[in-house]
């Protein structure tokens, strides 16, 4: 199989699939949330992303809260269970379907922490509208995502890279 064979290609096929994985995951949790406050309006797709847009105004602040937070909490609780079947899943065979894994895993674990707690200040606030009613100020949400962030990098190096590395060596 050429991906098994072509490093370059199955890393960027693997990228792409992660992106999409990243997406269904994200955005069909608050596809599901939309559609159970009954708001839902519309899946708008902008630029390199897409968005589920919905009706605000029909949305108490604790439903606001809960329909941004439910993208976020679902691909960090997938990634964590990624962490956990990490052992698992670097016994799979094809070097394209364990590179899958490995590319959705970083994914799951560090786009929205990098999104929320930097990019947000450049391209909106996105889910951090919401999220931020939490906390005092914005500053406070961003600052929890960099330490989301860092902690999922410990787990990372700690966890994933090495099993991923000895796996590949076999």
């Amino acid at each position: 199989m050429m991906l098994e064979t072509n490093k370059t290609l199955r890393q960027y096929v693997c990228l792409f699939i992660a992106v999409i994985a990243y997406f269904a995951v994200h955005e069909g949790a608050h596809l599901l949330l939309a559609l159970y406050y009954n708001v839902f309006e519309q899946v708008k797709f902008m630029g390199l992303g897409m968005q589920i847009a919905i009706t605000r105004e029909a949305l108490s602040e604790t439903q606001f809260i809960i329909f941004n937070l439910g993208g976020v909490v679902t691909t960090l609780v997938v990634g964590y269970v990624l962490v956990i079947l990490t052992k698992k899943i670097v016994t799979i065979k094809p070097k394209a379907v364990k590179a899958v894994f490995y590319y959705v895993t970083l994914a799951m674990l560090f786009t929205d922490c990098i999104y929320l707690a930097v990019l947000s200040s450049f391209f909106g606030g996105g889910d951090l509208n919401g999220i931020a009613l939490l906390f005092p100020t914005e500053t406070t949400a961003k600052i929890l995502f960099v330490v989301i962030g860092i902690i999922n990098i410990f787990i990372f190096i700690k966890f994933v890279y090495p099993k991923y590395v000895a796996a590949y060596k076999e």
